[in-house]
């Protein structure tokens, strides 16, 4: 079995209470920002607004059915409970 090497040179030097080493400028990574604007032939390409509204509906249609679904639950198993 190996054992681990538990000398100061192999850890770090870090004790309880006291601050983080600071990290030198020289660490950090760089980088640039180019600046650039989107004209107007965009290559985005959106969806016509008859096929958002549809989805639209189709969604509150589907959380409708499941908020009728869940009262429908809830009904039937507090009348089960109520006719033991």
């Amino acid at each position: 079995m190996r054992q681990a090497r538990t000398d100061r040179s192999t850890r770090q030097d870090y004790l309880y209470g006291s601050s983080a080493p600071s990290l030198s400028r020289g660490s950090q990574t760089e980088f640039e920002v180019i600046p650039g604007r989107r004209g107007a032939s965009s290559d985005v390409a959106t969806l016509p607004s008859s096929i958002i509204g549809t989805a639209k509906a189709v969604v509150v249609v589907a959380l409708v059915i499941a908020m009728v679904c869940c009262v429908r639950v809830g009904l039937s198993a507090a009348s089960r409970l109520n006719s033991r």
